[in-house]
């Protein structure tokens, strides 16, 4: 039997992000969901998540090794 995966990797960057809570709605709701608030970076990214069932993740630019990010598929034998 042959699978055929699409892979996707998307990225953006803001500027002058500001982290603190986030709005009562978003805590309300992720509260709902099941999940716990923390702060509006986090907040906003599992809530992106479990709208569309994939997973987003949050970075600090000023604290990425060379300002780069990269994916790759797992060797063989990783998980």
């Amino acid at each position: 039997m042959i699978f055929l995966r699409k892979y996707r990797v998307d990225g953006g960057c803001n500027e002058d992000v500001v982290i603190k809570a986030s709005p009562f709605w978003l805590q309300a709701t992720l509260v709902r969901w099941g999940s716990k608030p923390i702060s509006n970076v986090v907040d906003i990214t599992n809530y992106i998540m479990l709208l569309t069932a994939q997973p987003t993740h949050a970075y600090d630019y000023a604290k990425l090794n060379g300002h780069t990010l990269g994916a790759r598929l797992a060797h063989d034998r990783e998980k």
